[in-house]
C-alpha cells in the first residue's frame, strides 16, 4: 500500500499488477502429504494524481491490500471428502481519495478517506472436521470506511523523499450465508464482523548516482489485534 505515486512531481498516473506463486505443502493429522494448496492469484493496482495548484494536489489510489486463496486435493488428505476439497477465498479492494498540502517544495501533508469492500468464501471437507466436513460459509461483498493520514519531506536536488502513513482498521458488518451437511443442518443467513487491520507504511527513496535511485518499503501490520 505505498503512496510513492502520489508523491511525484507534476501530474501523474501510473497501473501495475502483481502475481503471487506461493509453493506451500505438508502433512495433515494423519500422516498423509498435502500438495500444494497455496494457489496463485494476481492483484492489480492504479494510482492517478494531479497537481490542482502549486501547493495543493489530489490523488485517487486503487489496491487489494489483504486476500487469500488456498485449495486442498481432493484425494489423498484429511481435508477433502474425496469428491471436494477444503477451499478457501478471501478478495478485498481499496479505493483512497487524497488531498495534499505543500507548504514548502520539501514538505507534503496528506490525509482522506477509504472505501474497502470484503467478500469471502470457505469451504470445509474431509475427516479433519470430523461432522462439521460439508461445512460452507459465503460472506457476501460490504463495503465500509477508513481514512489515511501522512507526510512527506523531499530534497529534490538529490532525489530524497522519505514518507510515513498512517491507515485506520476498517470495521465491517456483513451478512453470510451457512450450510452444512449435518443431519438437522439448514441454511443459515447471519451477521458476520472482520476488521481489516491498522498499519503503519514507511516509503523511502534517495539518489545515489547519476540517473541511479535506491528505494525501500518498511510496513508495519496490527494483526495480532
Amino acid at each position: 500500500q505505498s503512496i510513492a505515486a502520489f508523491l511525484q512531481p507534476g501530474n501523474y498516473a501510473e497501473a501495475g499488477i502483481s502475481v503471487l506463486d506461493p509453493t506451500v505443502k505438508g502433512k495433515d493429522i494423519s500422516g498423509n502429504k498435502v500438495e500444494d494448496m497455496g494457489d496463485d492469484y494476481y492483484f492489480p493496482s492504479a494510482a492517478i494524481k494531479v497537481q490542482a495548484t502549486d501547493k495543493i494536489s489530489l490523488g485517487l489510489l486503487y489496491d487489494q491490500p489483504y486476500g487469500a486463496d488456498a485449495t486442498y486435493q481432493v484425494d489423498g488428505s484429511d481435508f477433502s471428502d474425496g469428491t471436494e476439497g477444503t477451499k478457501v477465498e478471501v478478495r478485498t479492494h481499496n479505493l483512497t481519495a487524497l488531498i495534499g498540502y505543500q507548504p514548502t517544495e520539501n514538505w507534503n501533508i496528506y490525509a482522506g478517506p477509504v472505501w474497502q469492500t470484503v467478500e469471502a468464501e470457505i469451504k470445509l471437507y474431509g475427516a479433519a472436521y470430523k461432522a462439521l466436513s460439508g461445512y460452507n460459509i459465503k460472506i457476501e461483498q460490504e463495503e465500509a470506511f477508513g481514512w489515511l493520514a501522512g507526510f512527506a519531506y523531499q530534497i529534490p536536488e538529490i532525489a530524497l523523499k522519505a514518507s510515513i502513513t498512517y491507515r485506520s482498521e476498517i470495521k465491517h458488518n456483513a451478512s453470510s450465508t451457512e450450510t452444512s451437511k449435518l443431519p438437522f443442518g439448514k441454511i443459515v443467513n447471519s451477521p458476520v464482523e472482520a476488521i481489516t487491520p491498522q498499519s503503519v507504511n514507511l516509503d523511502l527513496q534517495t539518489g545515489i548516482a547519476k540517473n541511479t535511485l535506491a528505494f525501500a518499503n518498511l510496513r508495519w501490520v496490527h494483526w495480532d489485534n
